[in-house]
């Protein structure tokens, strides 16, 4: 519901290129504030966000809303009441990226698996809309940048019908730097990971000894 009045909201002739989404719900921790005001709802967080110059996102939990730019969004986030952050999604639209490689294509899929299912924008989590390799050690999945950004936020989309662990443990990588590692017990279908790291090539590297499927990989961030 809420979702829905946001884009209800940003659809207006005043408004229309604004539009906000949840990048992690009920978070313990939110981006330094850039400037507090008072706020009533997520959707007024939004539009006094979207008024604001430097604003790129705010943090919702209870009054004020906390709006943020993307120095603060980058920078280590500090302890909170619990909240909801909020991004614009034209935040992720401009980064550009110029194509993709893997170390090896499933021979379960026959011709699919191809890594360019995970950037063509289809977010199912059906198998055969997603990228997928050989099952073997060190598997991944890399996408490469139109220009050296400093990326912030890595959004994975997962599978439901084949092998969703093969996510449960991965190094995220910029440039061949770790600026992630995540170890999980159960799989996720959708899930935001931080980065904060600067360059033009993003990877994710398989810790386990299988396959890694990938359906579809997002980047925040910003030169």
């Amino acid at each position: 519901m809420l979702l829905a009045l946001l884009l209800l909201w940003a659809a207006s002739p005043a408004s229309q290129e604004t539009v906000f989404e949840v990048i992690k719900s009920a978070s313990a921790t939110v981006p330094g504030t850039a400037d507090s005001v008072p706020g009533y709802s997520a959707v007024d967080c939004s539009m006094k966000c979207a008024r604001a110059g430097c604003c790129i996102g705010f943090a919702w939990g209870r009054s004020p809303c906390r709006l943020f730019s993307l120095g603060v969004f980058g920078a280590a986030w500090t302890a909170s009441d619990t909240s909801d952050i909020f991004i614009r999604t034209d935040l992720k639209r401009f980064l550009g990226i110029a194509g993709c490689n893997q170390s090896s294509l499933s021979t379960a899929q026959g011709s699919g698996g191809v890594c360019s299912f995970a950037i063509d924008g289809d977010r199912k989590h059906k198998m055969n809309s997603c990228s997928n390799t050989q099952s073997a050690p060190n598997q991944w999945v890399e996408v490469q940048l139109s220009r050296p950004i400093f990326v912030m936020l890595v959004t994975l989309y997962n599978n439901d019908n084949c092998c969703p662990e093969s996510l449960n443990a991965f190094s995220l990588q910029v440039d061949g730097v770790e600026c992630n590692r995540v170890i999980r017990q159960t799989p996720f279908m959708v899930a935001n990971f931080t980065c904060r790291a600067y360059g033009s090539r993003v990877r994710v590297l398989s810790l386990l000894n299988m396959n890694l499927a990938l359906c579809e990989l997002e980047l925040y961030g910003h030169q």
